[in-house]
């Protein structure tokens, strides 16, 4: 089977300055409980039922469903993730805002990472980064692309990753992407620069 970039743990190139990433955090956890939720290339976003419908008929058609279960939740575990990468819960409020998430989630993967941000002991990224390369792994079919874009645009890699940054490494040694090497080879080193500042 071929392992797609988007079923990586470490492929992840949303930026989010700390006041963006707060916005979204806080709408997020203000959200009802178990809201209709979307992926798009701004992270996730709160929908209606009727777009989950469409999204869902589009799906049958091969055309990707932004909406599907485990697209939604792999896009959490890396939010959080980059969250807590890049420093984003030393504020107060975005940890309340995290604190109330929690009650709202259904999701044992989520509620479980989150558990893992809000306890004070341990190293809290490796933790994460376990979490998210498993339930990748274990999910690697339901994360591939939907069927036209497996055909023509989705991007592999030669096997999954058995480190952090490994994927940004894999593309960066691909010939057909020269344009996008320096930002995959700058994604494949910042999990290295946030073991220095240890969180």
């Amino acid at each position: 089977m071929a392992i797609y970039v988007d079923g990586c743990p470490d492929f992840y190139l949303k930026k989010f300055e700390i006041k963006a990433y707060s916005a979204l955090l806080q709408t997020l956890s203000q959200a009802k409980p178990n809201p209709y939720l979307y992926v798009n290339e701004n992270g996730l976003v709160l929908t209606h039922v009727f777009h989950y419908i469409w999204e869902n008929f589009k799906g049958c058609w091969g055309y990707e469903n932004r909406t599907q279960v485990e697209k939604v939740n792999v896009e959490w575990l890396k939010f959080l993730h980059y969250g807590l990468m890049e420093g984003h819960f030393q504020p107060v409020e975005n940890r309340q805002s995290l604190e109330t998430l929690k009650g709202r989630v259904s999701e044992p993967q989520v509620k479980s990472v989150i558990d893992i941000i809000l306890d004070t002991n341990g190293d809290k990224l490796n933790r994460v980064r376990n979490k998210l390369m498993q339930y990748c792994r274990v999910h690697q079919e339901a994360l591939q692309p939907a069927l036209w874009n497996r055909l023509f645009f989705a991007k592999t890699v030669s096997c999954f990753p058995l480190e952090f940054g490994d994927t940004y490494l894999d593309l960066a040694s691909q010939p057909d992407l020269p344009e996008n090497r320096i930002t995959y080879l700058y994604h494949a080193a910042s999990p290295l620069f946030s073991l220095e500042k240890g969180y």
